[in-house]
């Protein structure tokens, strides 16, 4: 499980897989990005979920554009998705378009009582050479997601 350790501090792996690896050795919980310069932790389904059916619905209701799409995507891949994945799922041309999605899904996260990093994390990983970031829903979304019927 090789790693580096930046001057910042900050963790880096070669592959997704050897991120969670060394998550899951450190105790399971890890700091991930949000935003430019915001951290939250992940939820385990364990912890107290803020998200009730009614919240949830309200949330899906507010979503436009890309915002459902995106959604939808991670609902259904466990392991997340890179953005560069995300942006040709989404027909995106750019990180910049699919920070446009992801300060929308914020917003309305914002309009229901709750934060971006409990609907979904990312985090700057390296693969090989390439530095991406890593899109995955937050465990408390994705408990929700699954329980509560889209009616949309």
């Amino acid at each position: 499980m090789p790693y580096r350790v930046n001057k910042n501090g900050e963790i880096l792996c070669d592959t997704p897989e050897e991120a969670i690896l060394l998550a899951k050795k450190m105790g399971g919980a890890s700091t991930e990005t949000v935003g430019p310069e915001s951290t939250a932790t992940t939820h385990s389904d364990s912890e107290a979920s803020r998200w009730t059916e009614s919240r949830y619905r309200e949330f899906i209701g507010l979503l436009r554009g890309h915002q459902k799409p995106f959604i939808d995507l991670l609902t259904h891949n466990l392991h997340g998705k890179t953005d560069r994945a995300i942006r040709q799922s989404l027909g995106l041309e750019s990180n910049m378009a699919l920070a446009g999605v992801t300060a929308g899904l914020a917003k309305n996260a914002m309009k229901v009582g709750m934060s971006a990093s409990e609907v979904f994390i990312k985090k700057k990983m390296n693969v090989g050479t390439e530095r991406v970031l890593e899109y995955t829903l937050a465990d408390t979304f994705r408990s929700i997601a699954s329980r509560v019927p889209d009616r949309r």
